[in-house]
């Protein structure tokens, strides 16, 4: 079996939740054009300011965010208030 969020063959970047509190009815916007991506020599840099404008207007509604990336090859800014920033790198040790 395969469990995955990817497609077969390719590395995922980055992962980005939003949970919201029980009994809540909002329904976001797909975020894939909210979050803007650019390069620098090292990185890419995912910047989430589109996406945080967005979640503030739900901020009552929102139980907690999280954004899981590797640190050594990605960077992320603007990212909403109180989210949660996990290393890929991290987890993988055992």
């Amino acid at each position: 079996y395969y469990d995955s969020a990817s497609k077969a063959g390719t590395e995922n970047e980055l992962f980005f939740y939003v949970e919201f509190k029980e009994n809540s009815k909002i329904v976001l916007p797909n975020f894939t054009n909210m979050l803007k991506m650019e390069k620098d020599e090292n990185k890419v840099i995912f910047d989430f300011q589109l996406i945080k404008n967005e979640l503030e207007k739900y901020s009552n509604d929102i139980e907690k965010c999280e954004v899981y990336y590797n640190k050594n090859i990605v960077s992320v800014k603007n990212l909403p208030d109180n989210c949660e920033e996990y290393d890929f790198s991290d987890l993988n040790k055992n």
